[in-house]
């Protein structure tokens, strides 16, 4: 069986958003970065660079309620 996980990873990459001020993303414009790593879509959504210490702050947010 498998599980559909879309609506847990967009919700909490908008928490991760939100936590930082930033406004919530369709969860439609989300899907693309479901399955590359959190640095790469955050990076992306922030218009930033993976190493950005806001990309990690929003991982961080991300991980603590997924």
């Amino acid at each position: 069986m498998l599980a559909d996980s879309r609506l847990a990873i967009t919700s909490c990459m908008n928490h991760a958003l939100a936590a930082h001020g930033r406004e919530p993303v369709p969860p439609e414009r989300l899907y693309p970065l479901i399955g590359p790593s959190l640095s790469d879509g955050f990076a992306s959504l922030l218009e930033g660079e993976p190493d950005d210490p806001a990309v990690a702050s929003c991982i961080a947010s991300y991980r603590e309620v997924y």
